[in-house]
């Protein structure tokens, strides 16, 4: 790691982060997705009253959620935690 300053890594680790939560809401939305598919194939099947709407409903929340919390203020998180760890680390370091 000779030759990288201290920015540049915390730049490149939030760079990663934030592709990591891309792809783990990706995989959410996904995932979602089939299952609301099963759950509607389901109600279809067996008739009556919509109640897979409600756990569609449901489901699309939590992915809003990771969207907002995750991948939208997940830079925010990063520098706080970053942040944190400094001030753990006690940096900088008094001369």
């Amino acid at each position: 790691m000779a030759g990288i300053t201290l920015r540049q890594y915390q730049e490149e680790e939030r760079r990663l982060a934030a592709d990591e939560a891309r792809r783990g809401l990706r995989f959410h939305v996904l995932v979602t997705v089939l299952v609301i598919i099963v759950l509607v194939a389901v109600n279809v099947a067996v008739g009556g009253f919509p109640w897979s709407a409600f756990a569609a409903f449901g489901m699309l929340v939590g992915v809003a959620f990771h969207a907002y919390f995750g991948v939208v203020h997940g830079d925010e998180a990063m520098q706080q935690h970053q942040a944190e760890v400094e001030r753990h680390a006690g940096w900088p370091k008094a001369a």
